[in-house]
């Protein structure tokens, strides 16, 4: 298979969702919007009903890292996770990267 090509105005959020073997599609509906749809190996998991490309974007970006926290996509998004220890109960949490 090919790279996916860019619509105009996208950051890239489509070829990075392809990249990490996230499904996506995005049916135009003369309009009404678009269909956007997220999922893998063929099994879409959740979908939604926009008005502009530029709102399936950035919802696909968020379902992704939602159903998907630990593909390459949503590590990229997300940024390292936060850590808190405690080396006492009454102490206050001590948040480290």
């Amino acid at each position: 298979m090919g790279d996916f090509i860019q619509p105009e105005g996208d950051s890239g959020t489509m070829q990075e969702l392809y990249d990490s073997g996230i499904d996506v599609s995005i049916a135009c509906m003369a309009g009404a919007g678009f269909l956007v749809e997220l999922g893998m190996d063929g099994a879409m998991v959740d979908a939604t009903h926009v008005r502009s490309y530029a709102e399936a974007s950035r919802w696909l970006k968020q379902a992704a890292m939602r159903h998907y926290p630990a593909s390459a996509f949503s590590r990229k998004y997300r940024g390292p996770a936060k850590v808190v220890t405690l080396s006492k109960p009454s102490q206050r949490p001590s948040w480290t990267s």
